[in-house]
């Protein structure tokens, strides 16, 4: 199973995201160090500018097989051949959302723009990927009407199956990617939006079902709710399932920290894998546990997806957890009164409304002592 990488392409698409050729080229290079092998880079039409970037990135040579998003246009083809990629996926919806609302196309008429743009795209030599996106708000008789006549035509290598509202669930998603696989026996590629949280496990369900690839970005970063998530995924995929996905896990957390930060993304505190506090123990009920064996309090050992635990203080620690943080410093609990200095501690935390630090603990051990 292999994950096919969007940040560059996808998260752009999120307010706000905004990436040069050197940003672009770094998260490459993150991405290279993971072991990501195919991503896509770019959309070429967007700009000038971005056609540069997409070529920089190619140059580099981070990722062996580099995928640019067209429309089902031969001048969006042409631009992404000219810019070195690999491959191309083209984009021709045939949902009525999209043919009504945004083209006024009959499917007859984007069947003919994909044939034409695929077809382009063999001439060019490039790898190509059917993207009927809104799959699942597409009847099927359009689908097979779209992917039926490429795959015919032989201009396809594989086809996409696009939740682009991110309306989908579990079991939606695994019978499309079955009835896909079953009607033109390609490879599949999937691609979830996150408008319900539910596409990381709707992308679980569609590998479960078949799919040969998962195409998610870091951190889930993308346009609306975003995308499914890369580390959680492939965390999830080989933690939970043991199904290989080419990446090294232990990896993921600090690598992926670093990219959301060329980003510039903001990360909320309890996000999967890459959260600040996805293994960070403040509650006397979890650190109980913790302090025997992590995973007594969390689902795996944090270095195995490239992250550290550790254990903060704050209203809901106990006494175990103040002894955890003595011992790491080096104080001896013994000549402390362990009972006061967590009320005081507590204290301090409910005044302040924060996570308490060492530099807190440390002063309530030498106020204590100069009682």
């Amino acid at each position: 199973m292999l994950i096919s990488d969007c940040t560059l392409r996808e998260g752009e698409q999120q307010p706000g995201v905004v990436l040069g050729a050197a940003e672009k080229k770094a998260i490459a290079a993150i991405l290279r160090d993971v072991g990501v092998r195919r991503a896509e880079i770019g959309t070429p039409a967007i700009s000038a500018g971005e056609r540069e970037a997409i070529a920089a990135v190619v140059e580099s040579g981070a990722i062996p097989e580099t995928l640019g998003v067209c429309r089902a246009r031969v001048d969006d083809v042409d631009m992404a051949a000219d810019c070195g990629l690999w491959g191309v996926v083209v984009s021709s919806p045939v949902s009525p959302h999209q043919l009504k609302a945004k083209f006024g196309w009959s499917v007859r008429q984007m069947v003919d723009a994909a044939v034409a743009a695929h077809t382009r795209a063999k001439e060019h030599g490039l790898v190509t990927y059917a993207s009927a996106y809104d799959t699942l708000r597409t009847d099927r008789e359009d689908l097979r009407a779209i992917y039926g006549e490429l795959n015919r035509l032989g201009l396809i290598d594989a086809i996409r199956v696009v939740d682009t509202v991110g309306v989908g669930t579990p079991k939606v998603a695994a019978d499309l990617v079955r009835w896909c696989k079953d009607e033109f026996g390609l490879p599949i590629e999937v691609h979830f939006h996150d408008d319900f949280g539910l596409a990381t496990a709707n992308a679980i369900a569609a590998v479960e079902a078949g799919a040969d690839a998962v195409s998610s970005s870091i951190a889930g970063v993308g346009e609306r709710a975003g995308n499914t998530a890369t580390e959680e995924v492939a965390g999830a995929l080989e933690v939970l399932l043991g199904v290989k996905t080419g990446l090294a896990v232990d990896r993921l957390g600090h690598s992926f920290i670093r990219a959301a930060e060329l980003m510039r993304l903001g990360l909320q505190d309890n996000r999967a894998i890459t959260g600040r506090n996805s293994f960070r123990h403040v509650s006397g009920i979890s650190i109980s546990g913790y302090v025997k064996d992590p995973l007594a309090a969390q689902p795996v050992e944090a270095e195995r997806v490239g992250r550290r635990s550790g254990v903060v203080l704050g209203k809901t620690s106990g006494r175990q957890a103040v002894e955890h943080l003595l011992a790491e410093l080096r104080i001896d609990a013994a000549k402390v009164d362990v009972g006061r200095l967590v009320e005081a501690l507590k204290d301090t935390a409910e005044e302040y409304r924060r996570v308490l630090s060492t530099a807190d603990l440390v002063r309530a051990v030498r106020a204590q002592a100069g009682n």
